[in-house]
């Protein structure tokens, strides 16, 4: 009965006309009536019922045209999910008491499982938000001092082997071997994107060393060099 009955919302929540709450039961609505004026002082309204007159019940029976309230009827009790345990409990049928349990399990349980949809989706975004942040910081991380030393270790040594070692005449002329070293690094910018190497992100660590490690000067520096060193110049 209860997987049957038509979804119908107030306030917010699932609730229950009385001729709808009769049939669950299988009692009269002159039972639920009598139940409530025989036991007022258990019910509280807005707790375990509404009561619609007026507009807002003119209102109510336009959006809900098809659960047979009757037309001419200038009052409605509609009864909450309390409401519908409170009048089981006085009732105290086997037959209430099996209703109760399916309506809690069925046609209420909606509500909890739409709070809980609800909480796993603002727990979700939460998560999603946090990954996030994890994500840009694992993005704009950059590189430890140790690393920064071990670029700048090895972009020396590639300097120094591309000239021809310390002792070279391409080493001494500082002109050649500032120009070695702005060249490379200048390269080394433009692939990492970065303004120096100190700022190389975590992620691109591995990209800028092998970079350097690759690294090889123009081929009209590389002529400048071998001119400086006395050798002959080899076109490649």
């Amino acid at each position: 009965m209860a997987n049957e009955m038509t979804p119908v919302i107030y306030n917010g929540e699932r609730i229950l006309t009385t001729e709808q709450l009769a049939k669950v039961y299988e009692c009269s609505e002159r039972n639920i009536s009598d139940n409530f004026n025989n036991h007022l002082d258990r019910f509280e309204k807005g707790r375990h019922y509404y009561l619609l007159q007026g507009d807002a019940l003119r209102s109510f029976k336009r959006e809900y045209d098809n659960i047979g309230v009757a037309k001419n009827v200038n009052k409605l009790y509609l009864w909450t999910e309390r409401g519908a345990d409170r009048h089981c409990k006085i009732l105290d049928t086997g037959m209430a008491w099996e209703q109760f349990d399916n309506l809690e399990e069925t046609y209420f349980k909606v509500k909890e499982n739409k709070e809980e949809l609800q909480l796993y989706k603002i727990v979700q975004n939460k998560l999603a938000n946090v990954e996030s942040r994890i994500k840009s910081l694992e993005e704009t991380k950059t590189i430890d001092y140790t690393k920064q030393l071990a670029l700048q270790n090895l972009g020396k040594s590639k300097v120094v082997s591309a000239l021809g070692g310390i002792n070279s005449p391409a080493y001494r002329d500082k002109h050649i071997r500032n120009k070695t070293f702005s060249e490379m690094w200048g390269g080394y910018k433009n692939r990492i994107l970065v303004n120096s190497y100190k700022n190389t992100a975590v992620k691109d660590f591995e990209v800028g060393r092998d970079f350097l490690t690759k690294w090889k000067p123009s081929r009209k520096l590389a002529a400048q060099i071998q001119m400086k060193n006395g050798q002959t110049v080899i076109h490649i």
